[in-house]
């Protein structure tokens, strides 16, 4: 009796490890999204690069020089091609337009979907996300 006690003990054991294990790999990060209002103050001022970028739920896009500004200085289109999440990291593929030629992205969200670095390019998708790049921007849910 006392040995079935201790399977029985170690099946539920397991089974509890095994949906904690399933928990976390369909964690939080599967519900992020860039949809949102995305700020970073540090690119307030006359570099041009937008402090303030807003991905609409529609496929639309605009970017704002000032974080208080209320009208775009820029409007685009954008569309996720790839998703994926990895290591509690979820990634996106985005190809956007902001005039006639596409920009493509590749997009991380971190720190509970808060967080999100963009890098991107004109020719495609970037294989990985350069921090020391010129075109590597940070940005933080509003």
């Amino acid at each position: 009796m006392l040995g079935l006690k201790k399977i029985i003990m170690a099946f539920l054991l397991l089974w509890m490890l095994c949906a904690v294990v399933a928990c976390n790999l369909s964690g939080p990060e599967a519900g992020w999204t860039l949809v949102g209002t995305w700020i970073n103050a540090e690119y307030e001022g006359p570099d041009g690069i937008p402090a303030k970028v807003v991905y609409r739920a529609d496929g639309s896009a605009e970017i704002y020089e000032l974080i208080s500004a209320t009208t775009a200085d820029g409007t685009g289109t954008y569309v996720i091609e790839a998703d994926w999440t990895e290591n509690g990291i979820h990634w996106f593929k985005v190809k956007y337009f902001f005039g006639a030629n596409p920009g493509y992205e590749l997009d991380r969200l971190t720190n509970d979907g808060n967080t999100y670095e963009s890098y991107f390019v004109s020719g495609g998708y970037p294989a990985s996300i350069d921090p020391t790049s010129p075109n590597y921007r940070i940005r933080y849910r509003q």
